[in-house]
Order: structure tokens, then C-alpha cells, then sequence
């Protein structure tokens, strides 16, 4: 096995990113302020991709939805990252070594094949668990009950139905991105301010309200 063939870096650079991402992480390199500001700039960025179409359709909780399931929000991107690299890296290589006898392209496809499956079907399932024992971010001086009562802002159109995601403060001014849902048919559009007055523990949704100041 040649460790430089084109269908072998493929899977390895990933997985040797997703462990040095690991090792910083372990040793502090990655710490609140860096997390959360990639936390708030990748997921800003998505929602504003995405947004305008899920408006469009009708049914602007579907975005939020995926989020959801994908785990952005219910851990650290940085930790999400990690985690997406070692699976996709480490599934892709082990297969690679299985397929030594094919020509390399072949080899290539099937593995970038069971690789991508792995990578989308374990993270969300990884990040739900971890979700159960950790806080959204990395700064753990602040625990989920403590975000109730604290202002934010809707970063999609929140609705009683499907959860949502806002963006909230806690006290010491540390951003957290939650997901987030309204009570008793209230609507609140995109950008507006909220303010969380409840959290549902067993879905791990915040219910916001409109926030008047």
C-alpha cells in the first residue's frame, strides 16, 4: 500500500486533520472565544444561504429541522468538525485497505462511497448523545437551565410547530446557538428579538417569546 497514492490521501489528510483537531481540543487549543465564533459564523452563514428558500417553500422550519439533526447547535462546531473528519477519514481509509485489489479509481469511489454514508449517519447520532452531557459550546462555567431568561435573536422564523434556532447571550456575554420554539401558535420572524422563558429537556428545545424592550 502506497500511503501517497492519490486514492489513499483522499481519506487520510481528513483523518489526520480531524486528529490534530482532537489533540488541540484535548489540550486547550481550541478554546470558547474561537468556537464560538466559528460556531456563529459557519451557522449564520448557512442560515442565510438556506433561509430565503425555506421562507419560499412555506415551510421555513425544514432548514432548522436539518440543522437539528445534524447536531449544529447541540455541540461545539469544532467538536462536530472533529468528529465528521475522524469518520469520514477512518471509514475511508479502512475501506481503501480492503479494496487493495482494485485499479485505484474503483477503489477511490467506493470507498468516498461508504465513507460519506458513515460520516452523515454517525455524527448526527454521535453529536445527539454527546448533547445529553455537554453544553452547546465549550464554555462549561454555563449549563443549558442557566440561557433561560436570557436575551437573543431568531436567526430563522420561529413558529409552535417544528424547532427553530436563535442565537442567545448568557451572562458573561458568551454566545450560544439553541434550538428554540414558540407557545400557544406565537410567530416570530427572522431577526426579531426573543427571549427563552422555558426549556423542554426531554427535546432539548428552548420556548422563546418576543422579546419587548
Amino acid at each position: 500500500m502506497n500511503p501517497l497514492a492519490w486514492n489513499h490521501l483522499l481519506f487520510l489528510i481528513p483523518l489526520v486533520a480531524g486528529i490534530l483537531l482532537a489533540l488541540a481540543q484535548a489540550f486547550g487549543g481550541v478554546g470558547d472565544g474561537s468556537d464560538h465564533d466559528v460556531d456563529h459564523d459557519v451557522d449564520h452563514d448557512a442560515g442565510a444561504d438556506h433561509d430565503h428558500d425555506a421562507e419560499h417553500e412555506g415551510s421555513p422550519s425544514a432548514f432548522a429541522h436539518a440543522l437539528d439533526w445534524l447536531g449544529i447547535g447541540r455541540v461545539p462546531m469544532s467538536l462536530l468538525v472533529t468528529i465528521a473528519l475522524l469518520l469520514f477519514g477512518g471509514a475511508g481509509v479502512a475501506t481503501s485497505i480492503a479494496l487493495l485489489g482494485l485499479p485505484a479509481w474503483a477503489s477511490a469511489l467506493v470507498s468516498l462511497a461508504v465513507a460519506t454514508a458513515i460520516c452523515f449517519t454517525l455524527t448526527p447520532s454521535i453529536a445527539r448523545r454527546l448533547a445529553r452531557v455537554m453544553p452547546a459550546t465549550e464554555s462549561y462555567n454555563t449549563s443549558k437551565e442557566d440561557l433561560v431568561g436570557k436575551t437573543g435573536e431568531a436567526i430563522l422564523r420561529v413558529t409552535d410547530g417544528t424547532a427553530s434556532v436563535a442565537d442567545v447571550r448568557d451572562a458573561r456575554g458568551d454566545l450560544y446557538r439553541i434550538a428554540v420554539r414558540t407557545e400557544r401558535g406565537e410567530v416570530i420572524d427572522k431577526g426579531q428579538r426573543v427571549v427563552t422563558i422555558g426549556r423542554d429537556p426531554d427535546k432539548d428545545v428552548y420556548i422563546v417569546t418576543r422579546w419587548e424592550e
